[in-house]
């Protein structure tokens, strides 16, 4: 089990805090304004409804901070997500799209300007666009409250609303790992100090693009997957080396895929969601060379019994449960049941490079079985 840090723990009592003013400052003021018990009541139910919609809200608008001050910064939209749903940008045109990404509420991906081999290029108001926002929206819903501090539900959703904001503000703009993923502050500081890092954002960020219009990884400039340094605790270049491990998987370079997964899990400062993801494609190998003396222990660990429920529609993961139930358990009925489920979700994942590549690797199972 993870050792919880102090990053972890100054988080939660963050939103803990938040938390218990949402619903106790009301309740106070209606107390103190003679309140009846049933009026009380309604109130801590308002004030729970509206710290949910508070919540849902600034999220929204963090997300939109970053599609704002990226557009100001030069950046080409490519999607925007909040929860599962997304709005993707394709050569078609715009189109809604589902992905779920355990630990994440929202996500605002863009393309960066073109750059040189310098990788210069403006990155600050992009990855603070999402504070800069709560905070716009936050002051004033803060004013708002205290004009109608009267007023019990306006001022309750309101403070709701700003409280909230000013949480996310300090969760992503403080500096910090949390859980091993670096938020938005933590980001902008690295990006400042390391050329790697730079390179690795403005990578991943094109791969996207690319991935999203049905490119897939082996298919990409191999210069953006080549000569990858830099401080190798640092979670932006860590996500740019194991973006070269997808691709020489992808290109069916299994031994040397495997190898760089290796090196790769043995780094601690690596995100547990990539470490799984990894696993699951060296898993998938093994599965593919050895069949049923392949070793699938790793599918016990806690983490990944964690990430294969949250993320269950994921393709790679229904690509490495195919071919477990293909080449290990000889599974055909279990087999054709993921094959299935495969089938209804590839039409409405984002990443189509992703999804030609992952029907690839399921037809060569296929064979296999």
């Amino acid at each position: 089990m993870n050792k919880i840090t102090k990053e972890q723990i100054f988080s939660g009592l963050i939103q803990f805090l938040s938390v218990v003013m949402i619903i106790l400052v009301p309740l106070i003021y209606s107390t103190k304004n003679g309140a009846s018990e049933m009026e009380l009541l309604l109130v801590y139910a308002f004030a729970i409804v509206a710290f949910l919609i508070a919540t849902f809200l600034q999220i929204m608008i963090h997300e939109a901070g970053h599609l704002v001050f990226g557009l100001a910064s030069g950046y080409g939209f490519n999607s925007f997500r909040i929860g599962s749903l997304m709005l993707q940008k394709t050569n078609e045109g715009l189109k809604w799209k589902r992905l779920n990404i355990a630990g994440t509420a929202g996500q605002c991906l863009m393309t960066p300007p073109s750059t040189d081999e310098t990788y210069q290029y403006p990155y600050k108001l992009y990855h603070l666009g999402g504070i800069m926002m709560n905070g716009i929206v936050s002051l004033p819903a803060l004013l708002i409250a205290y004009i109608f501090k009267n007023n019990t539900y306006v001022f309750t959703f309101f403070f709701a609303l700003a409280i909230y904001g000013i949480t996310l503000i300090l969760v992503n703009g403080i500096p910090m790992k949390i859980g091993q993923v670096a938020n938005d502050g933590y980001n902008v500081i690295s990006l400042g100090k390391e050329k790697a890092a730079m390179r690795a954002v403005w990578t991943s960020l094109w791969i996207n693009a690319y991935s999203t219009n049905g490119i897939r990884l082996k298919d990409m400039p191999k210069e953006w997957f080549e000569h990858i340094d830099g401080d190798s605790h640092n979670s932006l270049v860590l996500s740019h080396r194991v973006l070269k491990a997808n691709r020489d998987f992808d290109a069916r370079l299994y031994a040397k895929a495997k190898e760089e997964i290796t090196t790769l899990l043995e780094n601690k400062d690596l995100i547990g969601l990539y470490r799984n993801l990894l696993l699951i494609d060296s898993l998938t190998i093994d599965l593919m060379e050895k069949g049923k003396e392949a070793d699938i222990s790793v599918l016990d660990e806690p983490s990944m019994k964690a990430v294969l429920k949250q993320m269950k529609n994921y393709p790679a993961i229904l690509r490495m449960q195919y071919a477990l139930a293909k080449l290990y358990d000889e599974d055909e009925a279990k087999a054709t049941k993921i094959k299935e489920q495969f089938e209804k979700i590839k039409r409405s994942y984002p990443s189509e490079g992703d999804i030609v590549a992952e029907i690839e690797l399921m037809e060569d199972i296929e064979k296999m079985g």
